[in-house]
């Protein structure tokens, strides 16, 4: 709705859906938030990421978005750079271990 209706003709060049807290693997992809963003990306044909943040019992609270925040930029500037297949979305799960 956004993309057709608040942005009309002028489409983003990319599509960033997330970081969320929790990753998203296997069944969890089906009822995501995120993954449905970044399909919805997709969809209009746009390139498209679902970005997510894993965590532990000890980081539950407190997950440790540093990792996402030192290794998302060059994540979807290698992504952005490689050739895709039309139609599809690019998910990215960020370690739940800290950057170093």
């Amino acid at each position: 709705m956004g993309a057709r209706h608040i942005l009309g003709e002028k489409l983003p060049d990319l599509v960033l859906s997330g970081v969320n807290k929790g990753r998203n693997v296997a069944e969890d992809v089906v009822y995501s938030g995120t993954i449905a963003g970044a399909l919805e990306g997709t969809i209009l044909g746009l390139p498209s990421f679902a970005l997510s943040q894993e965590f532990s019992m000890e980081t539950r609270e407190k997950p440790l978005w540093d990792t996402s925040l030192k290794f998302g930029p060059a994540d979807l500037a290698q992504g952005d750079r490689r050739r895709r297949a039309e139609n599809t979305v690019i998910n990215v799960n960020f370690s739940r271990l800290r950057a170093r």
